[in-house]
């Protein structure tokens, strides 16, 4: 069970799925990933498709969500079913936590000295 003192980590999951549309090539989508330990189990819980794996360690629990995303993936392509299905909130409210922590300490340890050291990027 999901408890949000316990201590949560983040991953993403890139899905190497490239095609080209209209001569262009289409941007890989990201999956957003929380994971953490519960009792003697590791969980991870994809954010986009609200659908979870556990393992014995957290990169088999990953991993294995990874195969069940895949799976997942396909299934909703041959159904034409829509995959996109977002976790419930709390969730998403937890990797902001994540992220913004992440930033903020990232900030303290290396703070820009000039605006040169900051990088647009264009997502």
């Amino acid at each position: 069970m999901f408890n949000p003192q316990t201590e949560v980590k983040d991953a993403q999951i890139i899905l190497e799925r490239r095609h080209v549309k209209d001569g262009r090539e289409e941007v890989s989508p990201v999956l957003n990933v929380l994971y953490w330990k519960d009792g003697s189990r590791f969980v991870a819980h994809c954010l986009e498709l609200d659908i979870v794996e556990e393992g014995a360690t957290a990169k088999e629990a990953l991993h294995d969500l990874v195969d069940l995303i895949l799976h997942q993936i396909d299934f909703c392509e041959s159904n034409n079913v829509d995959i996109f299905h977002p976790a419930p909130e709390k969730y998403w409210r937890k990797l902001l936590e994540i992220h913004m922590n992440k930033t903020r300490q990232t900030m303290l340890d290396h703070p820009p000295k000039s605006a040169r050291d900051l990088k647009l990027q264009y997502a």
